[in-house]
């Protein structure tokens, strides 16, 4: 069963091993892996600890299957992707120490898995599966974690762990509601202490905003928020933060998270993006997507995909006026031609004769206003809208 329960090849598992042995150390599949694989879910990646140097591992592994590999982050993890994208992670056992509340951890290499298994933050993730030949499959849970997942019940390792590490809050959030489980009550006490001692104010916007994004990267993200705004936690990532249910329908993170942006109305929406340490390209088309709702019209050139994207999910086109969401919070329906290119351009307006002034700009303006309205589905009517304006100034005018 574990030749193919963790996504590789019986021949695969068996290099492992053997590979291992030859540099006289023992390999484990660590964590994730292992808890999905006792719920039976499949998984895309493998994360694999080694009681010593991972890398010779690794680049064994590699020049054997192929692939390419990189560096991952700055505790020495080698990340190994295969042709198929099955992706492996090589660590080397390791402990962890927190010098002061929020701060990142400082690391020393670990002599056996068990001390590197104590370092972790639940214990359904402090679970190991030996791959090693003399030891093929044998399971390590010190800390009764398959017990817990058996009894759908989350808890930590030790007493400082929220404190140590406030991002697990938000972790605690993402797996009690995707796996359908309850805080332990020591858990949920030292949980809520750190909350009221403010431990994650401590972190960086770019850990708050990673883990922002790994909620809306769940399938339900609603579960996850909603548990953070019953601790009191939500505050953390923004305050008064404002979310719908009904917005996470689309599956896009991106979209989602530019979503939730605009629900935070235009002023409030630009302070909570700026907070947040975004790639540029998403950041521009968040922006771009609240200045349109704020602006209320149509824009003469042609958006961008996303920033499309976004203001459908946000105000789904249809009938202007409110709809309701699944908290009760009222959205804006967009008419279908609100993202189109404004109909009437600046050459449309000459060709009838007007000179180039600042007329022109007002026009324009009111044009947008109405095809974002819905006031003008089609080229053919704006174009008609617009002799018909013409006429209208010219009574005003000459009447």
């Amino acid at each position: 069963m574990v030749q193919t329960a963790f996504g590789l090849s019986r021949a695969q598992i068996r290099f492992l091993g053997r590979q291992a042995g030859l540099l006289g150390a023992r390999v484990f599949a660590v964590g994730g892996c292992v808890r999905d694989r006792m719920l039976g879910f499949s998984t895309k990646d493998l994360d694999i600890c080694v009681e010593g140097d991972a890398a010779p591992l690794a680049r064994a592994f590699l020049e054997k299957w192929g692939g390419f590999s990189e560096s991952f982050d700055r505790f020495g993890t080698l990340r190994v992707f295969l042709k198929s994208g099955f992706r492996l992670d090589f660590a080397r056992t390791r402990l962890e120490s927190y010098p002061s509340p929020a701060a990142l951890p400082e690391v020393a290499p670990a002599a056996t898995i068990e001390e590197d298994l104590k370092r972790r933050d639940f214990s359904i993730n402090a679970m190991a599966v030996e791959l090693t030949p003399e030891g093929l499959g044998r399971l390590l849970d010190p800390f009764g974690g398959y017990l817990d997942l058996r009894d759908k019940r989350l808890r930590v390792l030790h007493e400082k762990s929220f404190r140590d590490d406030p991002t697990r809050i938000y972790r605690a959030a993402r797996f009690a509601s995707r796996l359908s489980m309850r805080l332990e009550s020591k858990t949920e006490a030292w949980l809520r202490d750190a909350a009221a001692k403010d431990y994650p104010a401590l972190l960086s916007r770019e850990r708050v905003t990673q883990e922002l994004l790994r909620i809306l990267g769940e399938k339900r993200p609603a579960g996850a928020l909603g548990l953070l705004e019953r601790w009191k936690i939500i505050r953390f990532l923004w305050p008064n933060l404002k979310w719908r249910k009904a917005d996470f329908r689309p599956k896009d993170t991106d979209v989602r998270i530019g979503v939730m942006v605009c629900l935070q109305g235009s002023k409030k929406g630009n302070l909570f993006l700026d907070s947040l340490r975004l790639r540029r390209p998403l950041a521009q088309a968040i922006r771009a997507a609240l200045e349109l709702m704020e602006r209320k019209r149509s824009s003469p050139h042609p958006l961008d995909p996303l920033a499309v994207s976004i203001l459908r999910a946000a105000a789904p086109p249809g009938s202007p006026g409110p709809r309701s969401s699944a908290k009760g919070a009222a959205a804006p329906r967009l008419p279908a031609p609100a993202l189109k290119p404004l109909w009437v351009t600046g050459q449309d307006i000459a060709r009838l004769g007007r000179a180039p002034g600042p007329a022109y700009k007002a026009i324009l303006d009111a044009a947008a206003r109405l095809q974002w309205a819905g006031k003008l589905s089609s080229r053919r009517q704006a174009l008609l809208w617009l002799r018909n304006y013409k006429k209208r100034r010219f009574r005003v005018q000459h009447g």
